[in-house]
């Protein structure tokens, strides 16, 4: 016979309301309680984890392909949109969706002081219905065919930082030799309480990217698969 089975089997079936009945009870519902709390606080984390995870995706996709370069410049080398990966994406079933983008490095002059951001250029292949979330004023920026587009998102943050709100014209300068710059303007403001993508990170054309490298219409940073 089971020794703490039996102990325990006939304090549970005890009649009387003696010192052991009340204690089972109370560790019952202890067990009870810290299962629960347990359950819940895994049930937090799993919603807060996959909603950080679907930021970051917005932003960086499951799947970057670019060319290979040494080193961790900002910039990369330029790559065809004309690439069987890219033109033949729609055979690979567990693709759902392929946008390109390029960066470039600059500096935003505000009244006070310079910010250092960083312009990611996007292309009309940008998936604005899945960023939509993080929206939170103004419009996406319009695409122009071969044509840039002076229109930029910037973050709730930068915007904090440099007293900018959305309708605001500003210059940004791009990091090349010899120096180049662009004026342009707000409309769009996105957050995503993300620090490594609210501080530096601006949203604008692509083929701003393509005329200051001087690529080809084909010619793209790398692209982002969903």
């Amino acid at each position: 016979m089971n020794l703490s089975y039996f102990i325990a089997k006939r304090i549970s079936f005890k009649g009387s309301g003696g010192f052991t009945g009340t204690i089972h009870r109370i560790a019952v519902g202890s067990v009870a309680i810290g299962i629960a709390v347990s359950m819940l606080a895994f049930m937090i984390l799993g919603g807060f984890q996959r909603e950080v995870g679907e930021k970051i995706y917005r932003f960086t996709g499951h799947l970057q392909v670019t060319k290979f370069m040494s080193g961790n410049a900002f910039e990369e080398v330029p790559m065809s949109t004309e690439s069987f990966f890219y033109r033949d994406h729609r055979e690979h079933p567990l693709l759902r969706h392929v946008q390109s983008y390029a960066h470039k490095p600059g500096l935003i002059k505000g009244d006070e002081e310079v910010e250092g951001v960083l312009f990611k250029g996007v292309a009309a292949d940008f998936d604005t219905v899945d960023f939509r979330p993080s929206l939170k004023a103004g419009r996406f920026i319009r695409h122009e065919a071969e044509q840039a587009v002076n229109e930029v998102l910037i973050s709730q943050k930068i915007a904090n930082k440099l007293l900018l709100s959305l309708g605001d014209k500003f210059v940004l300068y791009f990091v090349q030799d010899p120096p180049r710059f662009r004026n342009v303007e707000i409309v769009g403001i996105y957050e995503t309480y993300m620090e490594a993508f609210d501080e530096k990170i601006i949203i604008g054309d692509i083929q701003t990217v393509r005329n200051l490298n001087g690529w080809n219409a084909d010619q793209v940073g790398g692209c982002l698969s969903f």
